[in-house]
């Protein structure tokens, strides 16, 4: 499992209409995109923004970085959109939680690990 944390920070007043269509449509793309898990986004308390995005595997976030939609919205990002931003590629080596409604004990239920 590959975990991206994407933060980023808009110009001053460059988000609004056009940059929330961009949004919604890389979320409509990755999300058809095979090996892609979930996405989460949040706002920072300091206004920045940050997406949580896992994948299956390194070659499923590979295919979604070189979609040609994907490359011209990094582009438009960067040209336009982002004062500024930070990408964290990070490997899961352990997973585990507790969940009251399936009825866990809280124990390392489905844990997994790997090299």
């Amino acid at each position: 499992m590959i975990v991206v944390l994407f933060k980023n920070r808009l110009v001053e007043g460059r988000g609004g209409p056009e940059y929330d269509a961009l949004a919604m449509r890389m979320w409509e793309i990755v999300s058809e995109m095979p090996g892609f898990v979930s996405l989460d986004s949040y706002t920072t308390p300091d206004g920045g923004e940050l997406a949580v995005v896992t994948f299956e595997s390194e070659e499923s976030l590979e295919a979604w970085r070189r979609h040609p939609e994907h490359r011209e919205a990094q582009r438009r990002g960067r040209d336009f959109f982002y004062d500024s931003y930070r990408v964290q590629v990070c490997t899961v080596t352990r997973e585990y939680g507790f969940d009251r409604a399936a009825g866990a004990d809280g124990a390392e239920h489905g844990a997994s690990a790997s090299a």
